[in-house]
């Protein structure tokens, strides 16, 4: 075991030292690479040979790409000297540009978001065509600080804020595969902090972070149903190219299982150089089980075909990572800060025009087929967090931590959230549809997660 940790720790030195790092001044004009370590005596020995403020941009395997110089908006981000003793968060959609700007002289930059100096106390950036996160440190007086950018979420941080969790029950009919249970409705308060998606995780996002899982063609072994859905992914992978920007406006994931869902949250954090969140081992347990805080067994269900029917998931309560959300903190960031409503509409006595300003409903009835793609994200008016799509796009997968308050899901791990197209506009006495009527979309309305069940989904990660 010693041994292990030793390997380990040389492997992680080695990987570090090997790290490679381009100097540019302020007019773009490259001053050489620096392996290792960047230092203050390294920064301080480019500061002399520039003669002013200098960019360190961190490789991490890619070339360096030229700053956007088109007439598409640039957003101006004006930071105070002393904020920066403060963590700060900016956010950014896939390829904004953003110049940001100290209001003293900054002595250097350093980061691998694709950037440019623009003066000594302005640093232009470009987010890139994938959600997640960069760090861009900043030295000044020679001392140290840091700015977190995040593409394609939100910051939300909660200092002792109230928050509402569960809904008020509603006399609501059984409608096909719709689960209505008691989770009473209160208020309490909160102090946490989170990255949240903006929008649900689309296929081209999949397609290019799960590249090399996807099959070029469907185990034969598949049924029909999985060799279809299977088909989709493998046809969505030759259309594409590896490594390929996913456009924010891209259709919403719809035909993922929950273990994918997982698997692609893992493989997300380890973009990142983050913990990943879920350890997978075999289990002889069978499909649909909440074992204990942490712990969960889950169908065995991705890209590829398993004999086993079920898959053992643990919980590294140590990782940084990104995750699926928990039942009651999908309730919080579905809400948006709304502790009155239930539906981000207000509630059944809005008219339809209200409600589609956030929702896409009536896909059945126009005749769209559920094997389609989804619309694209982020066309609608977002909740009050900034978060887009919570209602009427794709079902979401959410997770129980290690209560299941709903009495037909008792002890499964997992339920679907908020509705999906399918919702139908109008509702005939005595028909049973797969989709709801949209006047009972509300905060507590869930589908049940069956065990071959398919959903779209969002990802978080916790900060504190």
């Amino acid at each position: 075991m010693i041994k292990k940790i030793l390997t380990l720790c040389i492997i992680l030195t080695i990987a570090s030292a090997a790290q490679t790092y381009d100097i540019y001044d302020v007019n773009g004009k490259w001053y050489g690479k620096v392996n290792g370590q960047i230092n203050k005596s390294v920064i301080e020995k480019y500061k002399q040979n520039v003669g002013g403020s200098v960019l360190v941009w961190k490789q991490r395997g890619k070339k360096k790409k030229n700053i956007d110089e088109s007439n598409a908006p640039l957003r101006i981000i004006d930071l105070k000297q002393d904020s920066l003793k403060e963590k700060i968060w900016i956010e950014l959609e896939k390829y904004e540009r953003a110049k940001i700007c100290i209001d003293e002289k900054v002595i250097a930059w350093e980061t691998s978001i694709n950037s440019k100096i623009s003066n000594d106390s302005c640093l232009s950036i470009q987010a890139s065509g994938f959600v997640g996160t960069e760090t861009i440190f900043l030295y000044k007086d020679m001392s140290k600080y840091q700015i977190f950018v995040a593409t394609g979420m939100k910051h939300l941080k909660f200092d002792n804020e109230k928050v509402a969790l569960g809904f008020d029950t509603h006399p609501l009919p059984m409608i096909g595969r719709t689960v209505r249970e008691e989770d009473p409705k209160r208020i309490v308060s909160l102090s946490a902090e989170y990255l949240v998606d903006k929008y649900p995780v689309t296929n081209c996002e999949i397609v290019n972070l799960m590249w090399d899982s996807i099959p070029k063609i469907a185990p034969a072994i598949f049924t029909e149903t999985r060799k279809n859905i299977s088909n989709r992914w493998t046809s969505r992978k030759r259309m594409s190219k590896k490594g390929e920007n996913c456009i924010t406006q891209d259709s919403a994931a719809n035909t993922v299982f929950l273990l994918q869902a997982m698997e692609y949250a893992n493989q997300r954090s380890r973009q990142e150089g983050l913990l990943p969140y879920y350890h997978f081992s075999n289990t002889s347990i069978g499909m649909d089980k909440i074992l204990g805080k942490g712990k969960y067994s889950v169908p065995y269900l991705n890209f590829a075909y398993h004999q086993e029917e079920s898959i053992l998931v643990t919980v590294n309560e140590k990782s940084d990572g990104y995750r699926l959300p928990y039942y009651d903190e999908w309730m919080i960031f579905a809400r948006g800060g709304d502790l009155t409503n239930d539906a981000p509409w207000g509630d059944s006595s809005a008219n339809v025009e209200h409600a589609l300003e956030y929702a896409w409903f009536g896909a059945k009835e126009s005749g769209i087929d559920f094997q389609n793609d989804s619309k694209p994200v982020g066309l609608l008016k977002p909740n009050g967090y900034g978060l887009y799509d919570v209602f009427g796009l794709v079902e979401e997968f959410v997770l129980f931590e290690l209560n299941n308050p709903f009495l037909k899901l008792t002890n499964k791990p997992s339920c679907n959230k908020g509705g999906n197209y399918w919702t139908v506009l109008s509702h005939k006495i005595g028909i049973v549809d797969i989709g709801p009527y949209w006047k009972w979309l509300d905060y507590g309305y869930a589908s049940p997660n069956y065990a071959a069940g398919m959903s779209g989904f969002r990802l978080v990660r916790r900060l504190n």
